[in-house]
């Protein structure tokens, strides 16, 4: 054999045996936003031995972020005013003072410039950002331009956008604005995974990274703190998910490494009997009253009302009298309307729809009387006089006409059917419509 043949050889490529369809793919290269969509089709092997996104993500610094898409057509430019009106009304920071729009250094951080670059945009986004461990992080701006960073990263365009801190709540928290444009004038368009999860992800990423992750015996204190709350705690969450209708029994056996909890569970139970909403039967099974969540959350609703009084009369609280009638019900015609001048006005907790006002009436007594969404009171001010008017119980002479018509008309009310139909004028069909 000649030397040339002795140096020859030949390579063969063989079917991989990982391969499903005899063909190798390599992995595609995922951004952050691909990764919040998962792919088609079975689990790959070589994932089996990874931890999952939930256990990797288990002690991540919780965050609560609240979304909306706002459109400007119509009166959302008048609405989008009123709002940033809102967020930077009275009694907002630290020291009871008024908040002040901050941004990206960019573009100028205050209202009138920022609804001036909106007013012809298709939509604009309103976020709500509020970490866990708000009171703990040394610089909510910093915390805020990093998310928007990195939105900006994710997203693959600069962003428009100013910002907010309120601590006037339990809970601090961050008011996020953003335009609907891209850097290139095109609308901009957020994937709904990013919006619901993608961005939560990534401010509980920022958390951790500035506070640390949060350890297992971070985790129990936090709980063991609530053992004595007046409201609904994570605790209440686990007793109501184990127990069978009105019965949780405690001598069950509990997984490995889960005694703590069965002991915090124990304690919180105590608290529930002092509150009247446990009640022990002996041989470690106590009664849970069916309602005891509803309850702890009105509980905690009541507490609420009574902090946001005490912040907005400040020193002059420790002589006024909170007691339930402070809370004003449109319902309750026998106590009558009232009016009186606002000291207060804003969201519960800024996470939830809806809002309040704070009133001294003209006796001097605080009223707290629920409103409806910011839009709605964007107007309003501190020291102005306002009323706050009840239902009349009694039907109104246009309830009696609706109903009239309704019978006449196999039990439908139709307008249509008043005004063409019966002959009626249009005045008259309007006072049905709206009726006073």
């Amino acid at each position: 054999m000649s030397q040339d043949r002795e140096n020859d050889f030949r390579i063969k490529v063989a079917r991989s045996k990982g391969s499903a369809g005899g063909r190798m793919r390599a992995p595609r290269p995922q951004s952050f936003l691909d990764s919040l969509t998962p792919r088609r089709g079975g689990r790959s092997r070589s994932n089996r031995s990874r931890p999952s996104r939930a256990v990797q993500r288990s002690f991540h610094r919780r965050v609560i972020v609240q979304a909306s898409i706002k459109r400007m057509a119509g009166t959302g430019a008048a609405r989008l005013k009123d709002h940033l009106s809102y967020l930077e009304r009275d009694a907002t920071q630290k020291d009871a003072s008024p908040g002040k729009l901050y941004g990206s250094l960019i573009h100028d951080a205050d209202a009138e410039g920022f609804h001036a670059r909106c007013k012809d945009d298709r939509h604009h986004f309103r976020f709500v950002v509020s970490p866990e461990d708000a009171e703990q992080m040394s610089d909510l701006k910093a915390y805020t331009r990093e998310l928007v960073s990195r939105m900006e990263s994710d997203l693959g365009t600069k962003l428009d956008w100013v910002a907010i801190d309120h601590y006037d709540t339990a809970q601090p928290h961050t008011h996020l604005l953003v335009r609907g444009v891209r850097d290139d004038g095109k609308d901009l368009v957020m994937p709904r995974a990013y919006i619901s999860r993608g961005m939560r992800e990534r401010a509980q990423e920022i958390s951790s990274l500035e506070l640390g992750p949060m350890s297992e015996l971070e985790k129990r204190a936090k709980l063991a703190r609530t053992i004595g709350a007046q409201r609904k705690t994570d605790l209440d969450k686990i007793i109501d998910q184990q127990r069978e209708g009105e019965t949780l029994d405690l001598r069950k056996p509990v997984p490995q490494g889960q005694l703590w909890r069965k002991h915090l569970i124990a304690r919180r139970i105590k608290t529930l009997r002092q509150m009247g909403l446990a009640e022990y039967e002996g041989r470690g099974q106590w009664r849970i009253k069916p309602d005891f969540t509803q309850t702890l959350t009105k509980m905690g609703e009541q507490n609420d009302i009574i902090k946001t009084l005490h912040r907005a009369f400040g020193e002059r609280s420790a002589s006024l009298r909170f007691g339930p009638d402070v809370v004003f019900d449109p319902a309750n015609f026998e106590a009558g309307a009232q009016s009186g001048i606002v000291r207060s006005f804003g969201r519960p907790d800024d996470t939830r729809e809806g809002g309040f006002v704070v009133v001294e009436n003209l006796k001097g007594r605080p009223i707290y009387a629920k409103v409806e969404e910011d839009e709605l009171f964007g107007s309003l001010k501190v020291g102005q006089a306002v009323a706050l008017g009840v239902y009349n119980p009694e039907p109104r002479p246009s309830d009696i006409n609706i109903k009239a018509h309704a019978e006449n008309n196999s039990g439908v009310f139709s307008f249509v059917h008043v005004y063409l139909n019966e002959g009626n004028g249009e005045e008259y069909t309007k006072t049905l419509e709206r009726p006073t």
